[in-house]
């Protein structure tokens, strides 16, 4: 979609959706997806420290607060910044700023909320978007990580949950 006022264009960029849902309660799901995302991110192929160190990453972490750091570490004990929490609400919506390549001011963001589903689970929804700060590769890359999402959300975010239950 093109926006258009006085000769400018702003381009609009779908965001990525995605939906699983997991056998354990929304606190739970929150909980291993935030406190535990080191234990279930791709971290040996979908990070920073490859590219700079020549190693995956050793751990990520995301701080339980509302400007909290999510960040990776390097085997080197580097940090290298992924982005910013928004939104904290425990056991029910976590939102955080993503630029990982880009400057932190063309960041895109994820939100994810987990909503109880009945029967002892959580419908847990993530949506990627403000592609369009990402200018002329925004929409490349949102396809990209449409594809990206499916590992890393679909499969290991989903196993990992499975293995704990």
């Amino acid at each position: 979609m093109v926006k258009g006022e006085q000769g400018m264009s702003t381009i609009i960029i779908e965001p990525v959706v995605k939906h699983l849902t997991v056998n354990c309660s929304p606190d739970l799901a929150f909980q291993y997806f935030t406190e535990n995302m080191g234990d279930w991110w791709p971290l040996e192929t979908h990070g920073l420290s490859k590219d700079r160190t020549g190693q995956g990453a050793i751990d990520c972490v995301m701080e339980g607060r509302v400007g909290g750091r999510v960040y990776e570490v390097a085997h080197t004990k580097e940090e290298f910044d992924w982005g910013v929490v928004l939104v904290w609400e425990p056991g029910s919506h976590v939102r955080w700023t993503w630029h990982l390549s880009h400057p932190p001011e063309q960041s895109t963001e994820i939100d994810v909320r987990f909503e109880d589903a009945g029967d002892g689970t959580t419908k847990v929804s993530l949506v990627h978007d403000h592609w369009e700060n990402w200018t002329e590769d925004g929409a490349v890359m949102r396809d990209n990580y449409n594809n990206g999402w499916v590992t890393v959300f679909d499969e290991r975010f989903a196993s990992f949950v499975a293995e704990q239950v």
